[in-house]
C-alpha cells in the first residue's frame, strides 16, 4: 500500500538514499539525522529494495515502528520523485546555504557519502564527536537494542571493540566489473591475515 512521503507538506525535507548495503544506508542516516537536528526539517529516508539489498525489506525489523512509519519510504515512484527533487548536501558552499534552502521549502539530500560527514564552516573534532552521539541514538528495534545489552552484560562493564568484516570487499576484480558479481566476495582468509 502506498502511503503519503513523511514531511510532504512541509518546508524543507532533510532526504537520505543509498541503495547499496546497511552500513552505507547507517551512515547517511547518521548525517541526516545530524543535519535534521541542526537545521530542522523533517527527515525523509528512501529505502529501496533490490536484487542485492533483498535482506533490507523490511525496516521495521531493524528500527523502531514509529521511526519506520514517521520517516522511511519503500515505494519505488515516491522514492524516485522525492530523489529527484532535492539538491545534494556536497553542492552548498556554507551552512547559511542549507538553511536558507530549507527554509524555502528545498529538500537536501545525502547520497553516497565518502570520507568525514562536515557541515560546512564545522570543526572536525566536533563534528566526529557529534556523528558519534548522534549514531549512539539511532532508533533501533528494541529486539537488537535488547541483544546489544546482552553483550554489554557478557562483556561486564569492559571496553569492548567491534570489528565490521566486509563481505562485499573485491580484491580479485576491479571495482567496476559488476559482472563479477559471484567472485565479488573475499575469502575468509583474506580477513584473518588483515585482523
Amino acid at each position: 500500500m502506498a502511503r503519503n512521503i513523511p514531511g510532504q507538506n512541509l518546508a524543507g525535507n532533510i532526504v537520505v538514499y543509498r541503495r547499496d548495503g546497511m552500513g552505507a544506508r547507517l551512515r547517511n542516516l547518521v548525517a541526516g539525522l545530524r543535519l535534521q537536528q541542526r537545521f530542522g526539517g523533517d527527515l525523509v529516508v528512501l529505502w529501496p529494495v533490490g536484487a542485492t539489498t533483498k535482506t533490507l525489506k523490511h525496516p521495521d525489523q531493524l528500527f523502531d515502528a514509529d521511526f519506520v512509519a514517521a520517516h522511511m519510504v519503500q515505494n519505488t515512484d515516491q522514492i524516485k520523485q522525492t530523489h529527484a527533487s532535492a539538491r545534494d548536501f556536497r553542492s552548498f558552499q556554507t551552512a547559511q546555504d542549507i538553511q536558507a534552502h530549507l527554509a524555502a521549502g528545498g529538500s537536501v539530500l545525502i547520497e553516497n557519502l565518502s570520507g568525514e560527514f562536515l557541515i560546512p564552516g564545522e570543526d572536525v573534532h566536533m563534528a566526529r564527536a557529534e556523528f558519534i552521539q548522534t549514531a549512539a541514538s539511532l532508533p533501533f528495534h528494541v529486539d537488537i537494542l535488547d541483544r546489544v545489552q546482552m553483550v554489554r552484560d557478557h562483556a561486564g562493564g569492559q571496553a569492548m571493540t567491534a570489528l565490521h568484516v566486509r563481505r562485499g570487499d573485491i580484491i580479485f576484480e576491479p571495482y567496476w566489473a559488476r559482472r563479477f558479481w559471484p567472485t565479488k566476495y573475499a575469502p575468509d582468509e583474506y580477513y584473518d591475515v588483515m585482523i
